[in-house]
This record gives structure tokens, C-alpha cells and sequence, in this order.
């Protein structure tokens, strides 16, 4: 809160990045004999509103060859080849809907189209030019996680061509009640059947959605994804779930020993 007392605002907020200040952190590591595994943008605003981010980009790749570079983004923005040339290692769309009405309740002020669209040219441009990770990452919550919507969600993803489809369910705002009843039953499951433990010992990190599905149907008869997203096949997206709740994060901690 005291930045914005201190520091003039700027077309992304207060919190801007400034580039010499960037460069002075890498270049430091990077001359000091440190090893950087990944370089992520993201959090404390949107990274792509930031006018140097893809200058940022393509200082890191340049200083530090064989990092993992990352960006996390809301992708309401236009496509530019720079992006594509930057030497990004992974770029994550955070798009969670189908539709204006379903991505707009959470995404207030976004559009669905504009950002489903720059996602698309992202994904054809590395088609084109050598791989790009492709991920949309898709927040589950009452007003987007039915049956129908996750088919299209599915449908969308597997003709634009993304690497993976990362499902979060998660206990913030509108969360969805379909899949936290599927939680709720396995938990009620952990006392006697060491299937129910495990499921939910692995929502904790991000697991196959195949997999999941089937274990869920083997200890309960049933499962919220669609069918499409557990069929496996080289040519389709990755779908993949996580879940950060505490009801599975804190597992260990409530069940005691097993």
C-alpha cells in the first residue's frame, strides 16, 4: 500500500517492473555462477501490461540459455510475433470459461473472445515455428464446471491445438460444488479405504485427469469430468487437475498416520 504513495503510477499500476532494475538482478545471478531454473512472470498484477516484459524475456534467454521461462497471463491482449521470438519457454492463458457469461463472473472486465483469440494465434504461431508449451488454465467454479461446459472446454482445447488443459479447483469465490461433493465423498471414505487417501494425497500436486477419473469411479461408481478428457492420444491436449484446498492440503495433518 505505501508504493502507492511512493511511486507514480504507470500504465500497469504501481508495481512496475522497471528493466535496469531486472537486469541488475539476472545479470548478477547469472555472473555470480548461480544456475536459474525457471524465470516466471506473474502475480502482483498482469506481466503483459508491463511495456518491457518480452525485452525481459529475451535478456534472460540471452544471459541464461538454458532457463525455463514462463508467463502466466489473463490474454486479454493482441497476438505479436515478438512474443512468439522472445525465447519463451511456456506461456500460461488464465481463461476460465467458455463463453462471455461463463468467463465474466470471475474474469470481471474481460473478454472471452479477445482472449480466447490471442491464445489461439500464441498456439498456430508455434505450430508454425518450433514449440511453445500451451496451457489454459481453467479455474473450476459453479457458473463454468457442468458437464456440457467442460466438453466444449475440451472441444475448444483439442482443436486449437494447446499442450494441456490444467483444471484448479479451488475454495476461493463461486467454488464448484460438483466437484468439491466428489472431494467431500472421498474424504468421508479416508478412515477405512486407503484408495479415498490416496486420490486425495495426489489432488494436492497436478495429476492426469485419465487417471484421477478412473480412480474416482473405481471408490465411488463415478466422476466429474467428461469423458472426452480422459481418453488418451498423442495428438490431444494433456488435462490435467490440481486442487488447492485446504481439505486436501491439509490431509496429513487432520487423518494422522494411516
Amino acid at each position: 500500500m505505501k508504493r502507492k504513495g511512493v511511486l507514480k503510477r504507470g500504465p500497469g499500476g504501481h508495481l512496475t517492473l522497471k528493466l535496469d532494475a531486472y537486469k541488475k538482478i539476472v545479470g548478477d545471478l547469472a555472473q555470480g555462477g548461480i544456475s536459474i531454473g525457471l524465470l516466471e512472470f506473474q502475480g502482483h498484477g498482469e506481466p503483459l501490461v508491463n511495456p518491457k516484459l518480452w525485452e525481459m524475456i529475451r535478456f534472460g534467454r540471452a544471459v541464461s540459455p538454458i532457463s525455463e521461462i514462463r508467463v502466466v497471463t489473463h490474454s486479454n491482449f493482441v497476438f505479436r510475433q515478438e512474443m512468439r521470438d522472445s525465447g519463451i519457454s511456456e506461456i500460461i492463458f488464465s481463461i476460465d470459461g467458455i463463453d462471455q457469461d461463463s468467463y465474466e463472473k470471475y474474469r470481471i472486465g474481460g473478454d472471452y473472445a479477445t482472449a480466447f483469440k490471442f491464445m489461439r494465434d500464441f498456439r498456430a504461431s508455434s505450430w508454425r515455428e518450433g514449440d511453445v508449451r500451451t496451457i489454459w488454465k481453467y479455474v473450476l467454479f459453479d457458473h463454468n464446471s457442468s458437464s456440457e461446459q467442460l466438453e466444449a472446454l475440451a472441444r475448444e482445447a483439442i482443436n486449437i491445438g494447446v499442450k494441456e488443459v490444467l483444471l484448479v479447483i479451488t475454495q476461493m469465490g463461486p467454488s464448484s460444488v460438483r466437484f468439491f461433493q466428489t472431494l467431500l465423498a472421498a474424504w468421508d471414505l479416508c478412515g477405512n479405504d486407503q484408495r479415498a487417501r490416496a486420490i486425495l494425497s495426489k489432488f494436492g500436486r497436478t495429476v492426469d485427469v485419465a487417471e484421477t477419473s478412473a480412480a474416482l469411479i473405481d471408490l465411488l461408481g463415478e466422476s466429474p469430468f467428461p469423458e472426452i478428457m480422459t481418453s488418451v492420444c498423442e495428438d490431444r491436449p494433456k488435462f490435467r487437475v490440481i486442487c488447492y484446498t485446504s481439505l486436501v492440503q491439509n490431509l496429513d495433518a487432520n487423518l494422522g498416520p494411516s
